[in-house]
């Protein structure tokens, strides 16, 4: 008989996580109730997304306080872009969750839920699959292995639907040659699918002991403005969300040794703030 101890630590992940709800006030929050966000006004998603905005850098629990913005995009895009289901926000922002009045509480956390359905609505986003989601993946897929030459076989074959005269014939002559070497400058390489996985935007253990990797887009440590330079921090923030512009961004990412630090030190914490910049510009 198979043992049943496989589902001990997803029930510990959502005990602990009841604890801190009830603890932080879930009992003010109605969950049952679910907002009809896309029948909501202008006005209305805007409201959401600037209460939800409040939450998202209010200081956490753990990692020394942490902020939703100190991993993630300042404009909670990215949880807006990718298919969290509103209990995996829950269940991932509950360890955040604290008791003082200047900490992440329930209610706030469902504010921040608002939010990203907002943001859904606003800008007409389709959220993609979680563990599909790869940045920067050619063709927004992966060539599966099949056949004895398992995804070179697939490149062929997606090259020769592309009627490339070099896959589909032999050339003879200069002008075949001439013509196979244009074909090959005007491909469209960022939608030609390849064999070669990219890495997720974020990877959760909770689902799979395999995506116990740190080679996803998050930073491991969070990037926290510095005592005294909060106000300065998140300016530069919402100056880059009212224009988000190459020079709003770039003005954002050389200004993170100056106004930002990681409250711990190593090797992580450098390593955290090269993810960070790197999630920024992705």
């Amino acid at each position: 008989m198979q043992s049943a101890s496989f589902l001990i630590p997803g029930l510990k992940v959502c005990f602990i996580a009841a604890i801190f709800l009830i603890q932080a006030g879930c009992n003010t929050t109605t969950y049952n109730s679910v907002p009809d966000y896309e029948n909501m006004t202008d006005e209305e998603l805007v409201d959401l997304i600037e209460t939800g905005m409040k939450a998202w850098r209010m200081n956490g629990s753990v990692e020394s306080g942490a902020s939703c913005a100190g991993c993630h995009a300042p404009d909670a895009f990215d949880l807006a872009y990718i298919r969290f289901s509103d209990f995996e926000i829950r269940r991932r922002g509950a360890i955040h969750v604290g008791k003082e009045p200047n900490e992440l509480n329930a209610s706030r956390l469902e504010d921040i839920i608002n939010m990203i359905h907002s943001l859904r609505v606003k800008h007409g986003i389709t959220p993609q699959v979680p563990s599909e989601f790869r940045p920067f993946q050619p063709g927004s897929k992966i060539l599966k292995e099949s056949g004895i030459l398992g995804p070179d076989e697939k490149f062929g074959l997606e090259l020769r639907a592309r009627g490339l005269t070099i896959i589909n014939h032999q050339i003879f002559t200069i002008g075949e040659a001439v013509q196979s070497r244009k074909e090959l400058i005007e491909l469209d390489l960022w939608h030609l699918p390849i064999g070669i996985s990219l890495n997720r935007w974020s990877v959760d253990p909770y689902s799979s002991t395999q995506h116990l990797t740190l080679a996803d887009w998050l930073p491991v440590l969070p990037v926290m403005p510095k005592s005294g330079k909060e106000q300065q921090w998140y300016s530069l923030h919402d100056e880059y969300l009212a224009n988000p512009s190459a020079e709003q961004l770039d003005r954002m990412l050389h200004a993170i040794d100056d106004l930002a630090v990681v409250p711990f030190s190593g090797n992580g914490a450098a390593f955290s703030v090269q993810k960070y910049k790197a999630m920024l510009i992705a």
